[in-house]
């Protein structure tokens, strides 16, 4: 399986790279004797003129692809295992089909598998986007192995509860932590700000539930008040402080979240309960956080209170983040999550639904059994050199027609696909109405954090202190009445 390398390879790398390089730096040569500002300043030009023209890859796949979170990573596994299912059904039937060739009852049916899986990392791939052929266009570029098959086909999956999962006992470990994992983030980020609130709700702090003594905590007096204590004013300045904070982050990850919600959804079908899960428990989070919020601050009478409270209200609805706790556990980072989805699309954009359309019918050997080739305009050719038609790909642009005419997409966020996962199954169009519905809901919660930017900090000042000059001489409570 084409895995992500690790951070820390990539660091080893760029370190061995330096060592060999001819070049040194100025800061380790004479000039940092003579002017130590200006040898830093020229490692800054060298550094500089070295990435005014490289490609940064890394950037790319942050441009098109989502945020990570355990949600969309166990979506994306699942996608993963229900292509490595199909074709492995399929790579089952084409050797028991081929068995002579494959060595006939001599060999077991794992045996004659892996002889098409190895024959496939040694067979030429043809074709490219110049030259060649003049009626196939097959271009003059030659490489060994393809990716797009070798990917999804030798591993082992089961089905069970319509879930896949992998049969090897190593990936199996791996894929249940991350199915613990998620299942654990989703149950707290589902219940535990519901059962917040509920808590809140009926705390003796809560002014809501007050009913017409309410209304009398709403005057402006209580706004400016001399006759305050200096810990109220602590609590109050620290109160605001924290609840606009909170709610800016509120705002910038839902802000964030419209855009991942688009990119994910042009990049994945929602044909799991984790791709749904992806962005809807994160919207419930926000959602029932911000009800939270006034209850949290309210009960909170100390400026040391509230800055703990606030850091538990971050930690909630960013538990799910492959760059927080969700990533530490799993031993993965968003950088990867984003590179891996990204590799995923590419390959299942050269993966043909039919392992067959590949397959050399005149083959002799095992060396000649796959026969793969791409046209001049970069399309997969079929191997039945009859037909030589183009071979369908589990990702494919939706072609045009007369009812359903298509804008021609001039950026990738234009791109309008199909993913199929079997030749049977039912196609999915990428982005979907899923994705539009997502994102009017992530548009609709921005909206009101818009609103309750302003009016919250404000309900936050007038209700939780109220000046003790207006509090009535009866009045027991919440901590607010001073005894001498």
């Amino acid at each position: 399986s084409f895995g992500c390398l690790r951070p820390w390879f990539l660091e080893q790398e760029q370190m061995k790279l330096a060592r060999t390089s001819g070049s040194s730096s100025a800061l380790e040569g004479e000039l940092f004797q003579k002017d130590p500002l200006r040898a830093l300043y020229s490692d800054f030009l060298n550094d500089l003129a070295s990435t005014q023209h490289s490609f940064s890859i890394s950037s790319l796949w942050s441009r098109i692809s989502p945020s990570g979170n355990i949600y969309r990573l166990n979506g994306l596994n699942q996608s993963r295992l229900k292509h490595c299912a199909d074709l492995g059904k399929q790579l089952e039937d084409l050797q028991q089909e081929y068995a002579e060739l494959l060595g006939g009852d001599a060999c077991s049916p794992q045996e004659r598998s892996a002889k098409l899986i190895g024959a496939l990392a040694k067979t030429k791939v043809r074709g490219g986007p110049a030259g060649g052929d003049a009626e196939f266009g097959l271009g003059p570029q030659t490489t060994t192995g393809f990716p797009p098959l070798q990917e999804f086909l030798g591993d082992q999956v089961d089905c069970a509860f319509m879930l896949h999962c992998p049969g090897d006992e190593d990936a199996y470990r791996s894929w249940y932590a991350a199915q613990v994992i998620g299942l654990t983030c989703l149950c707290i980020q589902t219940w535990g700000p519901v059962l917040i609130v509920l808590s809140l709700w009926y705390d003796p702090k809560n002014y809501l539930r007050e009913g017409s003594e309410l209304w009398g905590r709403l005057a402006p007096s209580n706004m400016l008040c001399p006759s305050r204590p200096a810990g109220d004013w602590a609590a109050i300045v620290m109160g605001v402080l924290f609840i606009s904070f909170l709610l800016h982050q509120l705002k910038t990850y839902s802000k964030g979240e419209v855009l991942d919600v688009q990119k994910f959804g042009r990049l994945m079908a929602y044909d799991s309960h984790w791709s749904v899960a992806a962005s809807m428990v994160n919207a419930w989070c926000v959602i029932w956080n911000l009800i939270a919020l006034p209850l949290a601050f309210w009960k909170m009478e100390t400026a040391y209170n509230i800055l703990l409270g606030a850091l538990s209200l971050i930690f909630l609805f960013n538990l799910d983040d492959l760059s927080g706790a969700a990533g530490s556990l799993l031993g993965t980072t968003d950088k990867e999550f984003r590179r891996t989805i990204c590799w995923h699309y590419s390959l299942l954009s050269q993966c043909p639904i039919t392992l067959k359309d590949l397959v050399n019918q005149s083959a002799t050997s095992v060396d000649e059994f796959w026969q793969i080739a791409f046209a001049e305009q970069g399309r997969l050719l079929c191997a039945d050199e009859k037909a030589r038609g183009i071979a369908e790909t589990r990702i494919a642009t939706i072609e045009d027609d007369e009812q359903t005419p298509l804008k021609v997409a001039k950026r990738f966020d234009e791109l309008i696909v199909q993913q199929r996962f079997s030749a049977q199954g039912p196609t999915y169009r990428l982005p979907s109405a899923a994705t539009g519905f997502q994102v009017a809901v992530w548009r609709g919660i921005l909206w009101i954090l818009h609103i309750m930017h302003v009016v919250i900090p404000l309900l936050y000042v007038l209700i939780n202190k109220p000046c003790p000059a207006g509090q009535p001489t009866n009045s027991q409570g919440h901590g607010h009445h001073h005894q001498k």
